[in-house]
C-alpha cells in the first residue's frame, strides 16, 4: 500500500476551528510528525496536529490509491459526503 500522505492542522489556542490545513510529505514517522507539531506550535502559538489523510474532498474527489476495497469504498463515500455537504448544508 502506497504511504498515506498527512495534512497539518492549524487552530489558535482561544477557539475551536480549523485555521490551515497545509499538505505534507506522505510517509512522515511519529516522531517527525510530532517535531512538526511541537515546532508549530511554539513558533506560532497554536494548537497544531498532524493526521493522516486518505482522500480530499474537492471535486472530483482524490482518494489514496490501494488494494483494501472496503477501505476504498468507505473513503470515497466519505469524500463524496463532503461535496455533497457543501451544495446541500444541513443547517
Amino acid at each position: 500500500m502506497t504511504p498515506l500522505p498527512f495534512a497539518l492542522i492549524t487552530s489558535p489556542r482561544d477557539k475551536i476551528t480549523q485555521e490551515q490545513n497545509i499538505s505534507l510529505e506522505p510517509g512522515l514517522s511519529t516522531e517527525a510528525a510530532s517535531q512538526i507539531e511541537k515546532q508549530v506550535e511554539g513558533s506560532l502559538n497554536v494548537s497544531a496536529l498532524v493526521v493522516p489523510i486518505g482522500g480530499v474532498g474537492i471535486y472530483p474527489t482524490m482518494v489514496l490509491s490501494t488494494d483494501d476495497l472496503p477501505w476504498q469504498i468507505h473513503t470515497v463515500a466519505h469524500e463524496w459526503t463532503h461535496n455533497y455537504l457543501t451544495i446541500r448544508p444541513l443547517g
